[in-house]
């Protein structure tokens, strides 16, 4: 198992739960990860046992507005 921090900045998003998505057989699906916003920034902790390239993103649980998707390299 990888543990890794998803972090970013989400102008405006005060008060947004985000979701992780990670990319899985040509689909995003829900991860079991979620974060809130302080301020701006987020930081949300990943743990995957799943080897390689895996790609993730958030999204804000209301609005629905998607991150730009990370490459993360594990193993």
């Amino acid at each position: 198992m990888e543990q890794f921090q998803l972090t970013g900045v989400y102008p405006q998003g005060e008060g947004a739960i985000l979701t992780v998505q990670r990319m899985q057989d040509g689909s995003w699906v829900d991860f079991p990860a979620t974060g809130s916003l302080s301020g701006e920034t987020f930081q949300i902790a990943v743990q995957t046992s799943k080897s390689g390239v895996n790609r993730f993103r958030v999204v804000d649980s209301d609005s629905g507005l998607e991150s730009d998707e990370v490459r993360v390299t594990v193993g």
